[in-house]
């Protein structure tokens, strides 16, 4: 993969498109770990196609239902994207500039170390980050010497954009307050 602008900027450019849960990266790699059926909707990954200077170059997932369908969905963009079960011997091999991260938020902490080691120049992962104070302490210490963005996604889903423009437009009334209740076991 022909390098055309720098890891930092097109790192930047990434985020500044990228607000979903997948990844990229400029002579990148993609950590899925989603749905498969919110591969071919993800902002972030629709984003950097837009992107001319950023390739994905690998993808990581423990499914292979899941990595084929993400280079299905993405062939015609991304047409030598090589799927990866392993983490590890991924980032041993692809040796990317830029990686965004989407995994299960437990892995980020040591995925965010082996990536580190592996060389790249920017990280763009999804929320959580980290799921301890301790794995905090990991990543920040990892990251001194790279730019690490942190990406809130599902608020750009067409979905939660439809709610706030009706809400905006009143269609439920004036908001006071909001009350949310979810499953307790999640983490994020």
């Amino acid at each position: 993969v022909e390098r055309r602008r720098t890891a930092a900027s097109a790192a930047a450019a990434a985020a500044s498109a990228a607000t979903s849960a997948a990844a990229v990266a400029s002579d990148g790699v993609l950590g899925v770990g989603i749905a498969a059926e919110l591969l071919c909707d993800l902002g972030g990954v629709a984003e950097c196609a837009q992107v001319e200077e950023v390739d994905v170059v690998a993808v990581f997932d423990f499914d292979s239902t899941t990595r084929d369908e993400f280079i299905d969905c993405w062939k015609d963009v991304w047409p030598r994207v090589r799927a990866h079960d392993d983490y590890q011997k991924m980032m041993a091999t692809v040796n990317p500039d830029i990686l965004l991260l989407a995994t299960r938020q437990t892995m980020h902490a040591d995925q965010i170390e082996v990536a580190v080691q592996s060389g790249v120049k920017g990280i763009l992962c999804d929320k959580p980050l980290v799921t301890s104070l301790s794995e905090m302490d990991r990543v920040l210490l990892a990251c001194q010497d790279i730019p690490l963005l942190f990406a809130l996604d599902r608020r750009w889903f067409d979905r939660y954009r439809l709610i706030r423009r009706l809400i905006t437009k009143g269609l439920v009334g004036d908001i006071s307050s909001i009350i949310s209740y979810g499953l307790s076991n999640l983490i994020n």
